[in-house]
């Protein structure tokens, strides 16, 4: 998977950095969308335990998808 930063702006201000995601973003995200209370209300809910990091990489992979066809992110 490619990053979408030719495509995607990034947005700074002083306390915050919006940026597309990137592949070495696997490793921070995957504790985020494994954790029930971040999940709560998530349609899909925490990823299983036992799938975090290839489950992660698929939601990556989605996230570029969606922003290369929509122009806009998730």
């Amino acid at each position: 998977m490619s990053s979408y930063s030719d495509t995607m702006p990034e947005i700074e201000t002083a306390r915050l950095l919006l940026r597309p995601y990137t592949p070495q973003d696997l490793d921070e995200l995957a504790p985020i969308l494994s954790n029930p209370a971040v999940m709560r209300y998530s349609p899909r809910g925490p990823i299983p335990k036992d799938r975090v990091k290839e489950v992660t990489q698929e939601t990556l992979l989605i996230f570029y998808k969606h922003w290369q066809q929509h122009g806009f992110g998730v």
